[in-house]
């Protein structure tokens, strides 16, 4: 009874508010509005009325992501924005339908242009934007970008987490490819995998494969080269040293920047990364000066 009687003056505190003026309706309104905050909408049809409106795609917090204006090196080689590494990555990763290894494939094959211009619309869509009158050289910029390093490094990480999964199951031999083929990365389709695998046992990629880890891995003057320039582009690194210097940086400043290390630069003390690096500036400066 006494929750009968309890939902009967519920609803009658419900009829009684429903039957007041309209003017003790909107004060009541008003108050609401003001002391609560307003909810942002989660619905699908306002979420894509905003991206009709921004043009972008939104973010797991329903925000949409920033865009930034292109910029490229002046050869025309990549892109000096960081990001766009990332997100041409980003695009083979999330649909990648064709058997492509080598650019120079696309030209023997036209009826992968489909694919290409996917990743290429998406480049533009996702975080990126630029004048309309530049849209020949940032193609461009873009094919060139994904040929020297998105493209070689997309395959090289799917292989990487092959061989780690491998590794981390206990098999022996993960290094060899008779192991680690078993262990395709989820993103990556069967069929494209099983043409991977073809061509990664090739003997022409086999002997360009060996023959790079042997150019990587030779000494010269005492050292192997290497750099402290890490996942940043040189162009990234120029383009902050302008910032900070006033004024482009000459070349052998750049290479200064990223070659010698930073914790003993901090201290004074001008330490390069390898003896090749230290031979290449006293014989520059030799060259120069003497």
């Amino acid at each position: 009874m006494r929750r009968t009687k309890t939902r009967a003056g519920r609803s009658g505190a419900v009829a009684a508010s429903s039957s007041s003026s309209e003017d003790d309706i909107s004060l009541g309104a008003s108050q609401e509005e003001a002391s609560t905050p307003p909810v942002p909408s989660t619905d699908a049809a306002s979420s894509s009325g905003t991206s009709q409106r921004r043009g972008g795609v939104p973010s797991l917090q329903n925000q949409f992501t920033r865009k930034y204006e292109a910029q490229w090196k002046d050869d025309l080689s990549m892109f000096t924005n960081i990001e766009a590494a990332r997100v041409i990555s980003s695009a083979f990763k999330s649909s990648m339908e064709i058997p492509l290894f080598q650019w120079s494939q696309i030209s023997k094959h036209p009826e992968w242009m489909p694919q290409i211009n996917a990743w290429f619309n998406r480049f533009e869509v996702d975080k990126f934007c630029w004048d309309i009158e530049h849209n020949a050289v940032v193609r461009r910029v873009w094919e060139n970008h994904a040929v020297t390093s998105r493209l070689r490094d997309f395959w090289y990480e799917a292989q990487k987490k092959a061989k780690k999964t491998a590794r981390d199951r206990g098999f022996h031999g993960w290094n060899d490819v008779a192991v680690w083929r078993d262990f395709k990365p989820i993103y990556i389709p069967e069929d494209i995998w099983a043409h991977y695998l073809e061509h990664v046992t090739s003997e022409r990629f086999t002997r360009c494969s060996q023959s790079g880890a042997g150019n990587r891995n030779r000494p010269i003057h005492g050292g192997v080269t290497t750099h402290t320039g890490g996942s940043v582009p040189f162009a990234a690194h120029a383009k902050r040293m302008a910032a900070s210097l006033g004024r482009e940086p000459s070349p052998i400043e750049l290479f200064v920047e990223t070659h010698a290390r930073s914790q003993d630069r901090q201290k004074g003390v001008q330490q390069f990364v390898d003896n090749h690096a230290q031979y290449f500036v006293v014989c520059l400066f030799n060259h120069f000066i003497l």
